[in-house]
């Protein structure tokens, strides 16, 4: 997976460890390499 998102190994332990932020990239292509579509909806208030 690592070779397949294009980050180190390091990176991306450091990038799943529980407690750290994310970056948006990060996990852009972790999904990406999982097959694994984001949903965004509104609401209700």
């Amino acid at each position: 997976m690592k070779r397949r998102a294009g980050l180190g190994r390091d990176s991306l332990y450091e990038a799943l460890t529980p407690g750290e932020t994310l970056r948006y990239e990060t996990v852009r292509k972790v999904m990406d390499v999982l097959g694994v579509e984001l949903t965004v909806a509104a609401g209700s208030s």
